[in-house]
C-alpha cells in the first residue's frame, strides 16, 4: 500500500501542478493586457488615418488659397494697369478683387486652423506611440518571465508523470482497477491512511475489528464510513 500512497500522492502533485498552470494569474493579465495593447493599436491606426485626412485637406486648402490670391492679384494689377476705363468695368473688376481676397483670407484661415490641428494631432500621437511602446515591451518581458516559468513547470510535470508511470508498473492491476473504481466518487483520494484510530479522509474513528484487518495486511480494508481503502 505504501506504493499506492505514494502514487496517489504524486498523482495529486500532478493534477495541482496542473491546474495551477491552468489558472494561472499571469495567464489572464497576460491576455488582457495583449487585447488592450491591440485596441491601443487601433486607436493609433484610426489617428494616422485621421491625421492623412487632415494634411490632404490642408494640402488641398493651401493650393486652392494659392489659386485664388493669385486670382485676386491679376485682376487687382489688371484694375490699376489703366487697360479699361470703363466705370461699370472697373467696379464689376473691383468687386470680383474683393470677393477673391474674402476667399482667399477666408482659405487662410482654414489652413492655419488645419495646420494647428495637425500639429495638435501629431503631438498627441508622438506621446501615444511612446507609451504603447513601452507597453508593448512591458508586454515582451512579462511574456517571456512567464514562458520561462511555463517551460519550467511543464518540465516538473513531465518528471512527475514519469514518476507515476514507473510507479504504476509496480502496483497489482487488480489493487490499481479497484482504486479507479473508487476513484469515481474520490477523485485522487480513493486511499486514506489510518491516522491512530481514524480515518484520514473523513476523520471517523475505525472500528477495533477493521483495525485488527488492516494489521494482518491481508486483503483490502475499506473505511467503514466513507469506503477509502485503509492503510496503516
Amino acid at each position: 500500500m505504501e506504493k499506492l500512497w505514494e502514487w496517489q500522492q504524486l498523482r495529486q502533485q500532478y493534477w495541482r501542478k496542473q491546474e495551477s498552470l491552468k489558472k494561472n494569474p499571469a495567464v489572464i493579465a497576460l491576455r488582457k493586457e495583449k487585447q488592450e495593447i491591440a485596441e491601443a493599436e487601433l486607436v493609433l491606426k484610426e489617428q494616422e488615418e485621421k491625421l492623412g485626412k487632415l494634411q490632404g485637406r490642408a494640402r488641398k486648402v493651401g493650393d486652392q488659397h494659392r489659386e485664388t490670391a493669385d486670382k485676386a492679384k491679376r485682376l487687382e494689377a489688371k484694375l490699376y494697369a489703366g487697360e479699361t476705363n470703363n466705370p461699370k468695368d472697373l467696379l464689376s473688376i473691383q468687386h470680383q478683387v474683393e470677393t477673391f481676397q474674402e476667399e482667399a483670407a477666408r482659405l487662410a484661415e482654414e489652413k492655419a486652423r488645419l495646420i494647428a490641428e495637425i500639429t495638435r494631432l501629431q503631438q498627441e500621437m508622438a506621446v501615444y506611440r511612446r507609451h504603447l511602446k513601452e507597453r508593448r515591451e512591458s508586454y515582451r518581458e512579462k511574456l517571456a518571465i512567464y514562458n520561462r516559468e511555463k517551460e519550467q513547470a511543464e518540465l516538473q510535470l513531465a518528471i512527475l508523470m514519469g514518476q507515476i508511470m514507473e510507479l504504476t508498473e509496480e502496483i497489482p492491476l487488480e489493487i490499481l482497477a479497484h482504486y479507479q473504481e473508487l476513484e469515481q466518487r474520490f477523485p485522487q483520494s480513493a486511499l486514506a491512511r489510518l491516522e491512530g484510530k481514524m480515518c484520514s479522509a473523513c476523520r471517523v474513528e475505525i472500528s477495533a475489528l477493521a483495525i485488527r484487518e488492516l494489521k494482518k495486511g491481508q486483503g483490502l480494508v475499506h473505511c467503514e464510513n466513507c469506503g477509502r481503502i485503509l492503510f496503516r
